[in-house]
């Protein structure tokens, strides 16, 4: 078969080829993609078939369509389109297009082109027909032959029988051996022949028109179908009887129906077709199953027995509505759908109608599918979310596919749209969903444990953006399949809000504390110069002596040994202040928490302070508890609490020379305290409490933020920081800190 194709992209060309060789029609497809080159093809000649968009760029398919009237008028014309609407295809379908199919349902451009092709087919039939009329008989014969139908005469007073030759070869019949009622018979399949001699014989007697069908056995055994259509005529004036009418050979059709039903039998619903007239003359058994009626009980029955007596008044005009224009659709869009049993009671349904093209006109197929567990789940889900709508949460429930099924008032409250307004949209494009991750990566959880919660980010009504806590619980049926979708929301966007400021004051104090460090190292530069200057100038002293060792005539190797390992261990104790003051200088993420012996950070800090308490004559001793837990600390803070009163210390001992003792124990509580005193000039007087507050200070250089940092690092720890008093001279700041429950042995006392 040869196809002229009206269209500009190749790519939708070879698509409609496809389904065509899909559908078993092989075929010959030219592209035309201008008026031009479309004229120039149409002219000359050759195709079966014209197939146009109806949009093009320079061209329409509306001017197409008229073309080819003039040019090719006895070609069928359908239009395969993207962009026709349906108002668009009516008017050119009365223009004289055969049929439209859209590009979105490719599906159906096979049965059209067959539907145009055979459409043609007949047109063309009766013009021959007419034709043949016109010139002689055998022009008519030659038609019958074609199309498959002979013609009959039988005048009934005398029992004499005319055969058409296209009637010979359907019973394979010798045209010279005259048919008779008796030889007809005999030919008839053994179990129809009762049933055609009641019919012959009703039709003679009652002289009223006939139409049926049955089955020939051929003398090969063979089986062939014939329909045979006829009315009474009364021969000229006399009163005797004739039968005129058709046979048809309609093997091959229902050839094809037993294929149909075969499909419709493999249907997993409840397949039923009706005709224009709303007579059932198809259904599968899975309607026996769903309606409780035998397949007998159903044929030929108004489809009307099947719908509950409440709505049966109606469903006459809505079936009537649908053949005004058959289209594939939903039934009753909206709608609660409900078909009725043989034993009365009434269910659920959910109805898909297709539009089917026979010979004997336009039937509809439907789908039914019961629904009853279906709403059953959605009520349960109602009810589930009309108790909880009683909290503040967001509550509705959704299809699979998205479609706002509930809203609770929760919802309206949250996000502004009524239950009317959100009820049938898609909640992730109402709502602007900001998922955590990909849609479909959500879902597939969802499947697998059958709940999942997560932080979503949504828009209102009104713009708003918020920050929800959500919490999906999915739905089944009773076998298992996902059905729906409890959502429940909570608005967390002040929360999260109060989070992002927490975290924003953690950076801004651990800036702060940092700056401190900073600022209490620039005010030991001199003593940390001394500290790294004892090192390394014994390093140098000692590489020095290496190389004299070395210079002898006679190298002392053994000595030179010896003073390589005193400069490995003076590099080492210079590598550990350095160690010490980058751990205090770093600045980046709070590091983790760990477990950390506090005696052991009680000797580093004194170490690294040595040489500043020295410059003013002051003594530090050390009072360290044998077998303390450890704790879980952040080491460098720890340091840095130390640093910082233990410099007060140092400061209040400056114009005086004195002690400054720290000491470790296990309080009564079980929580190690650590207090460092000194005999300085001691806390100012009626101000003792403030010198927590924050820029608070008696220092002349002083930040005031020292004892601020340490009592929030500490606090941060779960311990609490404070100052006393002593009784003679001086001041004791206390700390605490909760013990991680591990005991580690002190190395020394005190010095």
């Amino acid at each position: 078969m040869r196809i002229l194709y009206l269209e500009d992209e190749p790519r939708d060309a070879e698509l409609v080829q496809a389904s065509l060789e899909a559908e078993d029609i092989v075929c010959d497809l030219t592209r035309a993609d201008t008026q031009a080159s479309f004229v120039a093809f149409l002219q000359q000649g050759g195709f079966d078939l014209i197939l146009a968009d109806y949009t093009l760029p320079l061209f329409d398919g509306i001017s197409a369509l008229k073309i080819a009237q003039e040019v090719r008028p006895d070609v069928p014309f359908i239009f395969v389109s993207g962009t026709l609407v349906e108002e668009m295809a009516i008017e050119a379908l009365k223009m004289g297009a055969t049929d439209y199919v859209f590009k979105t349902r490719l599906s159906r451009i096979g049965p059209s082109v067959r539907r145009a092709l055979r459409e043609a087919e007949e047109r063309c039939q009766r013009k021959r027909a007419e034709e043949a009329l016109q010139r002689n008989e055998a022009y008519l014969a030659e038609a019958q032959r074609l199309s498959r139908t002979g013609s009959f005469g039988w005048q009934v007073s005398s029992g004499e029988i005319f055969w058409s030759a296209e009637t010979f070869r359907i019973f394979d019949f010798e045209p010279t051996s005259p048919p008779t009622l008796e030889r007809i018979l005999q030919r008839t399949h053994p179990e129809d022949r009762t049933r055609i001699q009641k019919i012959v014989e009703a039709a003679s007697r009652e002289r009223k028109d006939f139409d049926f069908e049955h089955r020939l056995l051929m003398a090969d055994g063979s089986v062939k179908w014939v329909r045979v259509v006829g009315h009474p005529s009364a021969l000229g004036e006399s009163d005797d009887l004739e039968l005129m009418g058709a046979v048809t050979d309609i093997t091959e059709r229902k050839k094809a129906e037993e294929k149909f039903r075969g499909l419709l039998e493999a249907a997993p619903d409840a397949m039923i077709v009706t005709n224009r007239q709303g007579q059932i003359v198809l259904v599968n058994a899975q309607v026996e199953k769903l309606f409780g009626y035998q397949r007998e009980q159903l044929l030929g029955q108004n489809i009307e027995i099947l719908v509950p007596e409440r709505f049966r008044a109606r469903h006459p005009e809505y079936r009537a509505a649908f053949f005004t224009q058959p289209r594939m659709r939903p039934m009753g869009e909206g709608l609660d759908l409900y078909g009725r049993r043989k034993d009365g009671t009434g269910f659920p349904v959910e109805i898909s109608l297709s539009p089917l093209e026979t010979e004997e006109g336009t039937l509809v197929s439907a789908a039914v599918r019961d629904i009853t567990t279906r709403k059953r789940a959605e009520q349960t889900l109602r009810q589930q979310a009309n108790l909880l709508s009683l909290t503040r949460d967001a509550i509705f429930v959704r299809e699979m596919n998205g479609i706002i099924r509930y809203w609770n008032r929760g919802a309206e409250a949250l996000y502004g749209w009524t239950a009317e307004e959100a009820i049938g949209e898609v909640a992730h494009e109402l709502l602007k969903t900001v998922f955590p991750a990909r849609f479909d990566e959500i879902e597939e959880e969802l499947v697998l444990a059958g709940r999942w919660e997560g932080e979503l980010g949504h828009t209102t009504k009104s713009g708003t953006q918020l920050t929800v806590a959500s919490r999906w619980s999915l739905q089944r049926d009773d076998k298992s399949a996902p059905i729906a979708i409890l959502v429940t929301n909570n608005d967390i966007s002040e929360r999260k809000r109060a989070e992002e400021e927490r975290e924003r004051l953690r950076r801004l104090e651990a800036d702060l504390a940092h700056v401190n460090r900073v600022s209490m190292l620039g005010e030991l530069s001199a003593s940390l110069a001394h500290e790294l200057r004892q090192p390394l100038a014994a390093a140098i002293n000692n590489a020095n002596a290496c190389l004299r060792w070395l210079a002898r005539d006679e190298p002392d190797v053994q000595e030179a040994r010896t003073a390589a390992r005193r400069i490995v261990h003076d590099a080492n104790r210079a590598a550990e202040v350095i160690s010490r003051l980058r751990s205090l200088y770093k600045q980046g993420a709070p590091a983790e928490r760990e477990l950390v012996d506090v005696n052991e950070v009680l000797r580093e800090i004194p170490a690294l302070l040595g040489s500043e308490a020295n410059r003013y004559s002051i003594f530090m001793r050390t009072d360290l508890a044998l077998k303390l837990p450890k704790v879980r600390v952040d080491r460098v803070q720890l340091q840095q609490v130390l640093m910082n009163l233990m410099l007060n210390g140092i400061e209040a001992m400056k114009d005086a020379p004195g002690e400054l003792t720290i000491k470790s124990e296990l309080n009564q509580d079980g929580q190690l305290l650590i207090t460092v005193s000194d005999t300085g000039v001691g806390l100012p007087a009626e101000k003792a409490d403030e010198i927590f507050n924050a820029f608070f200070t008696t220092k002349p250089q002083g930040s005031g933020m020292g004892l601020t940092i340490s009592r929030s690092i500490v606090e941060s720890h779960g311990g609490r920081l404070w100052a006393s008093s002593n009784s003679s001279r001086g001041a004791t700041f206390h700390f605490t800190l909760p013990s991680a429950g591990e005991e580690v042995p002190v190395r020394d006392t005190g010095t």
